[in-house]
């Protein structure tokens, strides 16, 4: 089978504020066995009208309540009509006519069926990809971790160090592996494959914050941590700004028919705008 190939992530600070709770109903996505219990799917991209006649910052949800795959920022709004996997057209992406990328930072393709322009947000596609891989990872339990060729060292007080290797399990199912490195030195022997490394250090030391102040860490229960999450997906995506050639591109658009909902990022924004035929004629007094 052809490999995929990715864009190779960089790292950049987001600056993102928690608003409202999402534990009850991220608690139900993680933790439920129940096949009636489905993630609610897809929504409709925003169109360009939509966007320019009422879209704006107080539509977007808050940052916490957005995390949740099955949310959408256009659902309650009743905007879009809600799309299901069943009813978008399978490899709908990989199916588009791949135009190009403007500015950097976003990918141009067409839908001919619809006569419609569309415009991907590349950061905010790729940052959703790999928020949702991570976190049914976590709910499969099946989360997928790297040997590292180098391990790490890190250095904290032997207190810190002593409450990490008594979580041991608990951060193993996270994907990191790690050793006792004698006097105030912890050893990361593996981490999360699918975080850079110095992302996934990061979320071990956030891992640890949470320890400190609950002294276990439930990677099924934790608010806290689906949020860091969250946060780790922004600094891992590619960038506005960074040229991608063809094939990552296609790669990414593959990537987005795999999303249980491509239309917007971790944090609520669209990541996908459709633009009609007649609106852009509308500038031409067509």
């Amino acid at each position: 089978p052809e490999e995929k190939i990715h864009p190779r992530p960089n790292a950049s600070d987001l600056k993102m504020h928690k608003e409202q709770s999402i534990l009850e109903k991220q608690n139900s996505y993680l933790e439920s066995g129940d096949p009636s219990t489905k993630i609610n799917e897809n929504v409709s991209p925003v169109s360009f009208a939509e966007m320019e006649s009422d879209y704006s910052n107080d539509d977007v949800q808050s940052s916490l309540q957005a995390l949740l795959p099955f949310n959408s920022i256009y659902e309650e709004s009743g905007k879009n009509p809600i799309e299901t996997q069943e009813t978008r057209k399978k490899e709908y992406f990989k199916g588009l006519s791949l135009i190009g990328q403007v500015f950097d930072s976003y990918i141009i393709c067409e839908d001919p069926t619809t006569n419609e322009m569309i415009l991907i947000d590349q950061h905010a596609a790729h940052e959703k990809i790999i928020y949702e891989s991570f976190v049914n990872q976590l709910k499969d339990k099946a989360i997928l971790s790297q040997v590292l060729i180098q391990p790490f060292a890190l250095n904290m007080p032997e207190t810190e160090k002593t409450l990490l290797l008594a979580s041991e399990r608990a951060l193993s199912s996270l994907g990191f592996e790690i050793d006792d490195f004698g006097p105030n030195m912890l050893l990361v022997r593996e981490a999360p494959s699918i975080f850079p490394m110095q992302t996934s250090i990061s979320f071990l030391e956030e891992l640890k914050d949470m320890l400190l102040k609950t002294s276990t860490v439930d990677s099924m229960k934790s608010e806290e941590m689906i949020y860091s999450i969250a946060v780790k997906a922004c600094h891992s995506a590619i960038k506005a700004n960074d040229r991608l050639g063809k094939i990552e591109i296609e790669s990414l658009l593959a990537d987005m028919d795999d999303l249980s909902n491509p239309y917007t990022c971790p944090h609520g924004r669209p990541t996908v705008v459709r633009i009609g035929r007649s609106e852009i004629e509308k500038y031409f007094n067509r």
